[in-house]
């Protein structure tokens, strides 16, 4: 091997570790110094969740109907317009 090809090689090794030793980041790193307080998720935030079922859309493509349905309880059905919102 010469000594040239040697070279890149132990640079290029040395370029792919650095990650590995680059500080570490963490969440906090990204967020503002002042946070609201966190609420915690209670089991009725659980029960208040709703999910969105089947979907449509009509065959013009003006209308775009769901369904959305909490955990316990009925369910709805939602048409809306796609043009008007």
């Amino acid at each position: 091997m010469t000594p040239i090809r040697r070279r890149l090689l132990v640079a290029g090794a040395l370029v792919s570790a650095l990650p590995f030793f680059g500080s570490v980041p963490t969440m906090e790193q990204g967020q503002a110094p002042v946070q609201a307080a966190k609420k915690s998720v209670e089991l009725d935030d659980i029960i208040a969740w709703k999910n969105i079922g089947a979907t449509a859309l009509s065959n013009d493509g003006q209308w775009f109907a769901y369904r959305v349905a909490p955990q316990e309880g009925d369910a709805e059905l939602v048409v809306k317009n796609i043009a008007s919102g």
